[in-house]
């Protein structure tokens, strides 16, 4: 294989890989972690998480 056709199928695999395996991951990645109950939270840690999102 040619230098220039490596190249030319690295730039596919790269474009591939960004629209399709990425785009997938972040849209499900973000449904899941959207969402606290998806999370195992110890419920004595509110009040800290609450303050941390506020900034206090």
């Amino acid at each position: 294989m040619e230098e220039k056709q490596q190249i030319i199928l690295l730039k596919k695999a790269k474009e591939f890989f960004r629209n399709e395996i990425v785009e997938a991951h972040i849209t499900t990645a973000c449904k899941k972690a959207g969402k606290l109950s998806n999370y195992n939270v110890n419920p004595f840690l509110y009040k800290y998480l609450a303050n941390f999102l506020k900034g206090k």
